[in-house]
């Protein structure tokens, strides 16, 4: 039986879940495009020039209105499936479906941001270009939680490669990395701290606001940081008020100079940095929506299949108000 130790004799009233990661990220983008996209591959999403400026000589010339336009294309597209056999169902608590199924919808919620992570890095990679990617099989020895591992599986004469959800080290010899693929464009306006001690990263993010600042972004901004960092950080930051759960609810563990500052697992991390960052709500537009949740019956066998389908895109589309701060790991 599937969920074996789910039979009455054994459960408790409530059904325990597995500690997962509060998407946070996310909340610091911008979706005001999602209504463009629902039906759309790609959003085109305008933009304005500079008008002529100049001084007057008793002539007037002017510029055609300049159209600044930035695609965004729809191009991740992930599922979660999973099985329920009539008598797991007949035997199990009622909910625990129901539970796993919120379940599975949360875990491709995290997956947005991850890539959000990986996006300012440099290194996302969208399914539609995992699909084009070649592969190679891994030299790694351990499985190293900032990378994506894929076993090749064959379907009639076609050879495709799965990415897996939870890579074991024991079988980490059979796995494979992508070797070549293309990368959205990360962040191009990076600070790098000289070292992990408090005053080496308050340098950093004192630079990376005021390069901000001399960019012309001088709103209020977000400051996203991994907990080892926000361990050295956390005494230059000013404490929230108790009575402010909608900035708890966000993940903002306080505030710096006018930034919120959120703490996050889904930073990308490789074997030198940590990229975090200082940004504008505006700096990356992301659109999506969990599109697909349905049952359909297994042939062949007394069970349902449940699965769901995620479609989304997200790029940097305003470069100038976003800084990437790498802290050394």
């Amino acid at each position: 039986m599937a969920v074996q130790f789910f039979q009455r004799e054994v459960w408790a009233k409530k059904i325990q879940d597995a500690l997962e990661m509060r998407c946070k990220l996310i909340k610091n983008c911008t979706r005001q495009y999602e209504g463009d996209a629902e039906y759309a591959k790609t959003v085109r999403i305008l933009g304005i020039g500079d008008p002529l400026t100049s001084g007057y000589q008793g002539v007037v010339e002017y510029d055609d209105m300049e159209d600044l336009a930035q695609w965004l294309p729809i191009d991740f597209a992930e599922f979660f499936s999973f099985k329920v056999d009539d008598i797991d169902k007949a035997q199990s608590k009622p909910g625990l479906p129901e539970k796993f199924q919120q379940k599975a919808v949360n875990r491709l919620a995290q997956r947005r941001d991850i890539n959000i992570g990986r996006l300012i890095a440099g290194k996302c990679i969208s399914t539609m270009e995992e699909a084009k990617a070649t592969y190679k099989q891994t030299e790694d020895e351990d499985i190293k939680p900032y990378k994506d591992y894929f076993i090749k599986k064959t379907k009639g004469e076609k050879e495709y490669y799965q990415r897996l959800a939870k890579p074991i080290k024991d079988n980490i010899q059979s796995y494979y990395e992508i070797d070549n693929g293309t990368y959205k464009d990360g962040a191009k306006n990076i600070t790098t701290a000289d070292g992990k001690t408090q005053t080496n990263i308050k340098n950093a993010i004192d630079d990376a606001i005021v390069n901000l600042r001399l960019r012309n972004f001088d709103g209020d901004g977000v400051i996203e940081i991994d907990p080892r960092t926000y361990k050295t950080f956390k005494n230059n930051l000013i404490e929230l008020s108790t009575n402010n759960p909608e900035l708890i609810r966000r993940g903002v563990v306080g505030m710096y100079d006018t930034y919120e500052v959120v703490m996050s697992n889904a930073l990308y991390t490789d074997d030198t940095n940590t990229w975090c960052m200082a940004r504008s709500k505006n700096a990356i537009a992301f659109v999506g929506q969990i599109n697909k949740v349905e049952s359909v019956r297994l042939e062949g066998s007394f069970a349902d299949g449940i699965r769901g389908l995620d479609t989304y895109g997200m790029n940097i589309i305003a470069q100038d108000e976003l800084e990437a701060i790498k802290i050394p790991v």
